[in-house]
């Protein structure tokens, strides 16, 4: 099984460019150091996004770090040897996002899922919607390539079995009836009522059977006269 990870992105080297310069230092993120990772994706975890109105993947990462969730020895480029990890979640019915899987995810997204980064103490690795902050040890997420990536991996998955489904809108009932008692005098109890009504309404969507297509008679044509 085959897990690629980008290149590392170096920092531009102006003229007199020196490791120790500092304005380079400065310009990279302060993240720690990571090892590689794969998202994998289990059929009962979806999660419901009332701002699109999307069901979307709720993905785990598997760490590559040797030692670590069955990876094997060091690699190199960092990390362990996949496969003790990635057949382990495998028998558990995770999907992995590698292989064609990743690859058609990447060509619907224009660019890689999974990349790495120089930092001040090494490389890091991060995903299509996040980015390391320069100067600093903090990431940002953009929530709109959150949504294009995890779109562009629902694609590639089973979609949620009705059963799934039933569980999720039983919980999101729950939790707004609870919500809803104390909605009249507790603004935030009130907004989230109201978030939570709108994942309702969406799951419920997804429950609906489809309505069937429309159909259209054909018209006889009237029999010419006879003389």
């Amino acid at each position: 099984m085959t897990v690629r990870f980008d290149a590392p992105t170096e920092a531009p080297k102006a003229e007199g460019w020196s490791p120790f310069t500092p304005s380079v230092a400065a310009a990279l993120p302060k993240l720690p150091p990571g090892n590689p990772y794969v998202y994998a994706h289990y059929p009962t975890r979806w999660l419901v996004d009332s701002e699109s109105g999307e069901i979307l993947p709720d993905l785990v990462s598997i760490s590559l770090q040797p030692g670590v969730n069955g990876a094997g020895k060091e690699v190199p480029g960092g990390g362990g040897d996949p496969i003790g990890a990635l057949n382990g979640a495998q028998r558990r019915g995770a999907t992995l996002l590698v292989e064609d899987r990743l690859r058609s995810v990447e060509a619907a997204l224009g660019a890689p899922l999974y990349r790495q980064e120089c930092t001040t103490g090494g490389y890091v690795w991060l995903d299509h919607a996040t980015e390391a902050i320069p100067g600093t040890n903090q990431t940002r997420a953009d929530d709109g390539r959150r949504l294009a990536m995890l779109l562009a991996i629902r694609e590639v998955l089973a979609p949620p079995a009705p059963h799934v489904l039933d569980a999720m809108l039983e919980r999101i009932e729950r939790d707004h009836a609870e919500a809803a008692q104390d909605a009249d005098r507790n603004p935030l109890a009130a907004r989230q009522a109201a978030r939570l009504q709108a994942e309702a309404d969406i799951v419920r969507a997804a429950l609906a059977p489809p309505e069937p297509a429309p159909t259209t008679r054909s018209r006889r044509k009237a029999a010419p006269d006879k003389d």
